[in-house]
């Protein structure tokens, strides 16, 4: 089995604010993952970690796909990696067209700043049909909503075919039926033939797929659970994560938290 992800004693200082300590932590193919803690945990940090937007101290490493951080071009390795979050939401322009925003996951731009091709213009506009929203292709990504606006994020990030994808916290401006749509669409390519490699950052416990068959759980930088699911996922490790008596059940392959 091929390691797809290895992170080796890597701290991470932000502001002189130690964000990461000392994190070691490896996803083989065929695993899909979560990354659970409490705002402020560290868990975007160590997403940004993994995509190269922060650097780990002397003595860290971090290899992706076998490239090894501080040895390759940052830009090779982001091509094959997709990202959402409520940031990239939040920092799309506004006044572009949908079929606009997702051609520019092909650049991995925020905004496109050249011509589409008409056989690019046909890839996204069957990502939309796929997803149901073709019809919104010449709207302005303002006048969607949240919920159409992540669809568009999620056709966005598969145009480029990685073979990873960041999700992080995804779910946080949606509401209930918008949520469970995302999470069926994750779902459901987690369930392709030879899926990309799922890394979902989230603080909600509910937001925990099925499909998701490792996690991580994080508190003040540290790693404190890492493994599989099911030896991980227990009343005893959330209440070290999140600091507050709460007991779990779970219901059709979900985990429901109650305080």
């Amino acid at each position: 089995m091929s390691t797809i992800v290895s992170v080796k004693n890597a701290s991470v200082f932000i502001k002189r604010n130690q964000a990461l300590d000392n994190i070691n932590w490896d996803v083989q193919a065929g695993e899909q993952w979560f990354i659970l803690g409490l705002n402020g945990s560290g868990k975007s940090t160590l997403m940004n970690l993994v995509m190269g937007y922060l650097r780990a101290r002397l003595g860290g490493e971090v290899n992706v796909l076998g490239y090894e951080y501080g040895k390759c071009v940052m830009q090779e390795v982001r091509q094959h990696i997709g990202w959402i979050s409520a940031h990239l939401q939040d920092w799309t322009y506004k006044d572009s067209k949908v079929i606009y925003v997702v051609c520019s996951g092909l650049d991995s731009t925020i905004g496109l700043y050249r011509d589409v091709r008409p056989e690019e213009e046909d890839e996204a506009m069957d990502l939309l049909e796929e997803l149901g929203i073709a019809d919104l292709c010449d709207r302005q990504f303002a006048d969607l909503s949240s919920g159409e606006q992540m669809k568009v994020l999620i056709a966005r990030m598969r145009i480029a075919k990685p073979d990873i994808l960041v999700l992080d916290e995804p779910c946080s401006h949606l509401d209930i039926q918008s949520r469970e749509e995302f999470l069926t669409i994750i779902r459901e390519l987690c369930q392709q033939e030879n899926p990309p490699l799922v890394l979902f950052v989230t603080h909600r416990i509910d937001d925990i797929i099925p499909e998701l068959s490792h996690g991580l759980i994080l508190r003040d930088g540290k790693i404190i659970a890492n493994g599989l699911k099911e030896d991980i996922l227990n009343e005893e490790n959330i209440q070290d994560a999140f600091k507050v008596p709460v007991k779990i059940q779970e219901s059709a392959g979900r985990y429901w938290p109650f305080l």
